[in-house]
Order: C-alpha cells, then structure tokens, then sequence
C-alpha cells in the first residue's frame, strides 16, 4: 500500500487571508485536482492518478463504483452495529425494569408473612433457651441426687453394699447347702 500526500501549492502564497482564499478558490475553479506525492515509491505517474484520469474511463468508472461500495457496506455494518447496541441496551434496560417490578410486588407480597416467619422464630428461640434452662436445672439436680444417693453412705450406697452382702451369703450357702433346724430359742 502506497502512502500519498496531496500537496497544494498556489503559483503565489499570498500573505493575507483574503489572498488565501482567493488562491484557494481560483484552485477549485481549475478543477481542484492535485498531483499526490508519493514518500515510500515510486512517484505516480499521470496514469495512475485517478483525479488524472478521464472520468469516461471504465477503470475509473470501476474504482469509484468500488469505493462507493466500499463506503455502502461500511455504512451499512455501522447502521447494523449502532441498531445491535441500542436494541441491546433497550433490553437490559427492559429486564432491569421488570426484575426491579417483580422484586418490589414480591416485596410486598411477602412483608406480612415475613413479619410472621420473625416473630415465630423469635419465639421459637425463647423456647429452646428456656427449654436448655431446663435441661440444665435436670441434669445438676440428677447430677446433686448422684453424688448424694451414691455414694457410701447414701441410700442407694446402702442398697448396693446390702445387695452384695446378701448376694455374698447366698454364694456360700450355695457352695454348702446346710439346712439347720431348731426348735427353741437358739441361735
């Protein structure tokens, strides 16, 4: 790809601006075509200037109708391009809108029945405080009557050393049965 510059250069630079505009109408009245210079070729020849060239040419004809196609198509996809981002930005700004709609009437759908829901919870909770208060209470009161009732001089001590004197006795009497009658006073 060639880089082109368009040099414009009057036969005479006028040094006011009312000169400069003159300079440049008398330009546009000679046609306002300009040779391009080329700075990385070869330098243009007549030929291969388009603005040159005759507009009868079909090689011209040719490559301005393919850069007014060009140009269509390009214009053509921005059109397309701008229509996506506004339709897609209508969307998202239609789903915002509904979802911000159907959150507020849920919202008020459930307040009451959210209120309710606190409120059985809250009660709930007080149960189950009072309810481990209670198991508390139960389990130091179990806990006192242990250490009291069993231990060696308590009543269920008791119960279980006469258990086992008694389960003692039975052992040696079953290791030797004697069965001892008396009819008096004797022990």
């Amino acid at each position: 790809m060639q880089r082109a510059l368009v040099v414009y250069n009057p036969r005479q630079a006028p040094r006011d601006h009312q000169g400069a505009r003159r300079g440049f109408a008398e330009f546009l009245q000679r046609g306002g075509r300009a040779r391009p210079v080329s700075f990385d070729g070869p330098a243009l020849s007549t030929r291969d200037d388009v603005e040159a060239a005759d507009p009868t040419n079909s090689e011209v004809i040719k490559i301005l109708r393919a850069q007014t196609r060009f140009s269509c198509v390009t214009s053509f996809f921005c059109v397309i391009g701008l229509v996506f981002v506004v339709v897609v930005f209508v969307s998202i700004s239609i789903v915002v809108t509904t979802m911000q709609t159907r959150l507020t009437s849920l919202s008020e759908h459930v307040m009451p029945y959210a209120d309710n829901v606190v409120d059985s919870a809250v009660e709930t909770m007080q149960n189950v405080r009072g309810s481990m208060q209670n198991v508390r209470r139960i389990t130091k009161l179990t806990s006192d009557f242990a250490e009291q009732d069993l231990a060696p001089g308590g009543a269920a001590g008791k119960a279980l050393n006469s258990t086992a004197i008694i389960a003692e006795r039975l052992a040696r009497f079953m290791a030797h049965p004697t069965i001892q009658l008396s009819l008096g006073s004797g022990v």
